[in-house]
């Protein structure tokens, strides 16, 4: 047999200034936004910093993005796209 871990082993980390980090508690606040789809919070802590990576939710953003003039964004088919992704 494997081992397979899918998730974090730990949800807190330490930054080098010592201050605690909850990623889990930082994507939640992120989350509630419309326009994020998924992210994911990392932090080392040998740094000083926090690393986000973030992806859109296309359904949301798009019409966003139109709406608030952005130049050249091009509306997606709305019919079987999901399925791509699965």
């Amino acid at each position: 047999g494997t081992l397979s871990i899918i998730d974090r082993k730990k949800n807190m980390f330490k930054m080098a200034q010592g201050e605690y980090i909850s990623s889990e508690r930082l994507e939640g606040i992120f989350l509630r936004c419309s326009l994020v789809g998924q992210i994911f919070v990392y932090g080392n802590s040998y740094k000083d910093q926090i690393l986000a990576i973030v992806v859109p939710d296309p359904l949301s953003l798009i019409p966003h993005c139109t709406k608030a003039g952005v130049p050249d964004v091009v509306p997606f088919r709305t019919e079987g796209w999901k399925e791509g992704f699965a």
